[in-house]
């Protein structure tokens, strides 16, 4: 998998993000590129700079692999970027996607615990640690869930979950194509069977043909027919099935809070319960 442009595609799409991501502490709008300096023809994988040019500028370097020259190409990146940029501050991020890419040359290593802002070292799994304590619903831990599962099973039967999830997530449309791109790919990347793929992020099926539609029709149809047979009249019959799916909306609106169901399933499964609901009050208003 090409993780190192997949995520600078994730962060060109969404920059705003990015400050999530590292624990940036910038205020004001920032815009993510990356930039060949032509010196050294050398290409930098991530520029993420504030449009107030009081704040400094971070020349980001996303590794997916040992290379034991990523300091220093950092370094030479920020140093570059410096010349052309003489006015703005440069500091330097590397991210790391497991601690073992690190190859912690010094100087540059030592300076990046030294807690100075000048160069700092993140590693992928302490970042998504960090962003699942503080908030366990951010929507980078769905992105990045075809990397971090490690089990196959399991994310054969969540992909989906976590794909929707990114579907409904209030972001502009850009964003929401670059994270469902570059889930996709990562996804692709993990099973290498694009078909397999789709299936799994499949679009919700019909919703007649849902475990949850078929159950609530039955349980609607019994409870009906229980509280219609107790009072033993038409009407009783129509308020017993009028009882029946009141008690289908209200399951459905708890399974929609437990998780069990997203807002968009829960929407679809409720509306022709409530036009049923509403032909159900006429005629009891009309007897």
């Amino acid at each position: 998998m090409n993780t190192d442009s997949e995520l600078l595609n994730l962060f060109q799409a969404n920059p705003e993000l990015l400050k999530d991501f590292l624990s940036l502490k910038l205020e004001g709008k920032c815009n993510l590129r990356s930039e060949t300096l032509k010196a050294l023809e050398r290409r930098i994988d991530g520029v993420f700079e504030p449009e107030d040019p009081r704040l400094p500028v971070y020349i980001i370097e996303f590794q997916a692999y040992w290379l034991r020259t990523i300091y220093h190409l950092l370094v030479a990146g920020m140093a570059l970027f410096g010349l052309m940029y003489p006015k703005r501050e440069i500091r330097g991020a590397i991210v790391f996607f497991h601690k073992n890419h690190d190859p912690r040359t010094q100087p540059w290593y030592e300076l990046a615990c030294s807690g100075l802002p000048g160069i700092q070292v993140y590693y992928l799994e302490d970042i998504l640690e960090a962003l699942r304590v503080q908030d366990p619903d951010h929507i980078l831990l769905s992105v990045f869930f075809p990397l971090t599962c490690e089990d196959q099973s399991t994310l054969r039967n969540e992909a989906n979950h976590h794909y929707r999830k990114i579907q409904e997530a209030p972001l502009s449309e850009a964003a929401r194509n670059g994270m469902l791109r570059v889930f996709k790919s990562w996804l692709v990347g993990r099973f290498a069977n694009v078909e397999e793929v789709e299936k799994m992020i499949a679009e919700i099926p019909p919703i007649e043909d849902t475990p949850y539609a078929r159950y609530f029709e039955k349980r609607g149809e019994k409870i009906g027919e229980k509280r219609g047979e107790k009072i033993g009249e038409k009407r009783g019959e129509k308020r017993g099935e009028k009882r029946g799916v009141t008690d289908q909306l209200e399951l459905l609106s708890r399974l929609e809070e437990m998780g069990k169901l997203t807002s968009k399933e829960a929407a679809a499964l409720a509306a022709p319960l409530k036009e049923k609901l509403a032909k159900l009050n006429a005629k009891l208003k009309g007897s």
